[in-house]
């Protein structure tokens, strides 16, 4: 119902963003336009601890890409599940590598995190060690093509309970505006005993 509301009033809806989101929903721009930016405590499988330590992480200084992102998160409270659902939600997207790269190497992910998690906790444990000198962990991963439109939909149906960056039915949409059907956002407008036509995806 609120989507079609954004919609009807040309209001953008972007997916949750690691460098934008809030826990909650929040205001956004494109360009010069307001837009409604999702926010990370919507992403199911990434609990509250996970979201208040990358946004802990995040106001020190915005993360500049995949590495850093990687380097910086606690392994214990963003762990597989949780980095999984950020990536399947599109909020990793910013960071310059695809899903489908990103999903295809979350083990690498998840090792180097641990890795680097290791090396900082050495380093604070060392008397002769400064906290400035701990290096990167390399992150040795390639890139590769993105999912398709229609695998990109159903991995945000899957974690955020809704489609965000497009619809299923889309590449239908001027055929289904010919037609007088009913919204299921519209249901309870319904008289008894009324027929109505509706358009879905099974």
């Amino acid at each position: 119902k609120y989507i079609d509301e954004l919609k009807r009033l040309k209001i953008e809806l972007l997916p949750p963003d690691i460098n934008r989101s809030e826990l909650e929903f929040s205001v956004g721009k494109i360009g010069d336009e307001d837009a409604i930016i999702f926010g990370l405590g919507a992403i199911k499988g990434l609990g509250r601890v996970a979201i208040e330590k990358i946004l802990e992480e995040r106001r020190v200084t915005p993360f500049k890409d995949l590495e850093d992102f990687i380097n910086r998160i606690d392994p214990q409270k963003v762990n597989k599940k949780a980095l999984e659902s950020l990536i399947k939600a599109g909020a990793l997207d910013s960071l310059k590598f695809s899903r489908k790269a990103m999903i295809q190497n979350i083990e690498s992910l998840i090792e180097t995190s641990k890795t680097s998690e290791r090396i900082k906790d050495d380093a604070q444990n060392s008397l002769f060690c400064d906290d400035n000198e701990v290096s990167i962990v390399p992150l040795n991963i390639s890139n590769s093509e993105e999912y398709s439109q229609k695998e990109i939909l159903e991995l945000e149906k899957e974690s955020l309970g809704f489609y965000v960056s497009g619809h299923p039915l889309d590449s239908y949409r001027s055929d289904i505006e010919t037609l007088n059907i009913t919204l299921s956002s519209e249901l309870d407008e319904l008289d008894d005993g009324s027929e109505a036509l509706f358009i879905g995806k099974i």
